[in-house]
């Protein structure tokens, strides 16, 4: 099992070098592993390059190795950890940050995906957490919060896989960058 204890300047400076999408996009983008995963967010950069580091290179990290001690904190508030039931037939939110309870309007915590879906969620939102499964490879998504009646508030996240004992995905992490849209 590989962990990394590599500080939160360590893990700044490699997000340094991640590149840095231009624009905005406004559909789902899942990258396979290896390949270099562009959020507009500075977090979510911060957020993948710590992921990375608990892995070789092109390997999906174990859960079993990830420990929230050694996450940056000015990641923790705007982190989700979802279970992956049935294959990634539906998650379960077994975390939910206290930046996305703010943000969202409420805690959600221990909800399933399908649960909170059917009150709050776009479906495109799941469909990514299936493709984390699937495709074992991080997803980017943007969206607003119109559903929960915040259209003024857009946001960014990326979903990482984690994978349980078997090798298949077990948990996705997902981090949030919300801020108000302009205008």
């Amino acid at each position: 099992m590989f962990t990394s204890r590599r500080c939160p300047a360590a893990i700044a400076q490699a997000a340094a070098h991640v590149p840095v999408r231009s624009h905005l996009v406004s559909f789902n983008v899942t990258l396979q592993p290896s390949l270099p995963v562009a959020p507009a967010s500075p977090r979510l950069r911060a957020f993948h390059a710590y992921w990375r580091g608990l892995a070789p290179a092109g390997a999906v990290p174990a859960y079993r190795g990830f420990d929230v001690v050694h996450v940056p904190r000015d990641l923790l508030a705007f982190l989700l950890l979802l279970e992956v039931l049935d294959g990634g037939a539906d998650f379960r939110y077994r975390v939910v940050g206290t930046g996305v309870v703010d943000a969202i309007g409420r805690d959600f915590t221990g909800e399933t995906v399908s649960e909170y879906r059917h009150r709050h969620e776009p479906p495109g939102v799941a469909d990514g957490y299936r493709r984390v499964c699937s495709l074992q490879a991080p997803d980017l998504y943007q969206g607003t919060l119109e559903s929960v009646g915040k259209g003024f508030i857009r946001y960014e996240r990326l979903a990482l896989p984690f994978a349980d004992d078997s090798g298949r995905v077990g948990h996705v992490l997902a981090c949030f960058q919300f801020e108000r849209a302009a205008g």
